[in-house]
């Protein structure tokens, strides 16, 4: 199990985890927590493929968390990164753990 770490605020695709070199692997989110500054809409994608819609607020001690699960909560598309996309500008932060699984049979 690995850890990533998200620390962005430009609006767009941000790319938290490469996407695995060896032919058919893919990432697995095991648990991941998100928070922003402002109101944002956070699409968590793996490559050009949605796979979740957060929409991140500025309530106190608000944010999105997403627990530990063993099957994880969520698999991306065989050899694409983990991105992070921002509808605006804004500073978000959060971390969260993964495995590299595959190749897919």
């Amino acid at each position: 199990m690995a850890n990533f770490l998200v620390d962005v605020a430009a609006s767009g695709d941000n790319t938290i985890i490469a996407a695995p070199s060896v032919v058919g692997q893919f990432i697995r989110i095991l648990s991941y927590h998100i928070s922003a500054l402002a109101p944002v809409t956070v699409k968590l994608k793996g490559g050009s493929t949605v796979k979740d819609v957060c929409y991140a607020t500025t309530v106190a001690a608000g944010g999105i968390v997403v627990e530990s699960m063993q099957d994880g909560v969520l698999d991306l598309p065989p050899n694409t990164a983990f991105i992070v996309n921002l509808s605006a500008g804004v500073a978000v932060g959060g971390a969260g753990n993964y495995v590299v699984k595959g190749p897919v049979q």
